[in-house]
């Protein structure tokens, strides 16, 4: 096997699980920020300056490293391979390796993004670990920087076979198409047998008058060079993102008032430090910055300036927004968003 990327990467095969003809799609910006993080992770092992090299979830990740684990038996970004029958299966790189401090072989990955279920790459790693060091279990350590929080659970060599080669098989022997979570990271999404019979669906149903669909060529947006066509599929992603977003929203408030979802659960937002506007003076006087520093770290919302201006001095409506961008006309700068794409008027 190449030593690029494995046919059946471990990383790929919580996605498999739910479709076994799920492909990976282009790299988002997420990934490439989970590349970016990861690279951190690597500069703080061999030693670089942490404040230059890191920011607060890899520093973080880092600390619990150096906290938990045998700093002489750990290695970073290991290669593990996978064998059966002694031939190579697959293989993947481990964040981290080694023994913890109870002398657990323990395998870590990182992940900057999102919680989700990535048992089956998880066990992969451990099951290449145990063939690789002859132990005959491995705790899993999952390290989550954006939520900085860990989760970790310790897996028996005969269970790990049993849950990665059983997998394997399943995909050998092939399936259909399914609907799941990564359909929107998935290469064939709108083009596949679980997802275009979807989007029909919900187009020629959901929107007021149903669109017309059976002009379109191909449902794989990336292979469109036809405007017209271009036009009736970004018509139809607009009707099927309405209806998305009114199902999920309906869906949950059900959830919310105690109607369980059957392969769902209700998780809290995660929480989010904030300074309540009545407490600013009092942040400031404790931070220990100076003026200056701590105006750096604050945000001007231009209409709540205009709304105290209103009260204070009896102003509304136009005058008052005239008045506003007068006095604040050499602070005032206009920040352009990214341009949307909207349905001209019918004639």
């Amino acid at each position: 096997m190449s030593d690029h990327h494995a046919t059946l990467s471990p990383s790929s095969l919580p996605a498999l699980d739910k479709c076994p003809q799920f492909k990976s799609g282009p790299v988002g910006e997420a990934a490439e920020e989970g590349t970016r993080q990861h690279q951190q992770l690597s500069m703080l092992y061999d030693g670089l300056d942490p404040e230059s090299n890191g920011t607060p979830p890899t520093l973080w990740a880092w600390q619990w490293v150096q906290d938990n684990m045998n700093g002489h038996t750990l290695k970073n970004e290991y290669r593990l391979s996978l064998l059966r029958d002694f031939e190579e299966v697959t293989f993947g790189t481990a964040d981290f390796i080694g023994y913890d401090n109870l002398g657990r072989l323990t395998a870590i990955d990182y992940k900057s993004g999102q919680q989700r279920d990535y048992y089956y790459q998880l066990v992969t790693y451990a099951l290449a670990a145990m063939q690789k060091y002859g132990d005959r279990e491995c705790r899993i350590v999952t390290l989550y920087g954006k939520t900085e929080t860990a989760h970790n659970f310790v897996i028996q060599m005969e269970d790990a076979e049993n849950a990665v080669f059983g997998l394997l098989d399943r995909l050998a022997a092939g399936g259909p198409s399914r609907l799941c979570d990564y359909c929107s990271w998935c290469e064939n999404n709108g083009s596949c047998d679980a997802t275009a019979p979807a989007i029909t669906a919900v187009a020629t149903a959901y929107p007021d008058e149903p669109l017309d669909i059976k002009d379109i060529e191909t449902w794989h947006a990336s292979e469109i060079t036809d405007p017209v066509q271009m036009a009736k599929v970004y018509e139809v992603a607009c009707a099927v993102e309405k209806w998305a977003d009114s199902a999920k929203h309906h869906i949950k408030q059900k959830a919310i008032e105690g109607v369980d979802i059957p392969g769902y659960r209700l998780r809290a937002g995660a929480k989010k430090r904030t300074i309540d506007e009545g407490m600013i003076q009092q942040a400031f006087e404790v931070s220990g910055l100076t003026d200056a520093e701590f105006l750096a770290c604050c945000s001007v919302a231009v209409g709540k300036i205009q709304k105290a201006i209103g009260a204070k001095e009896d102003m509304k409506g136009k005058a008052l927004k005239d008045e506003v961008n007068r006095r604040l006309e050499s602070v005032i700068y206009l920040k352009e968003n990214a341009p949307s794409l909207v349905r001209e008027k019918r004639k």
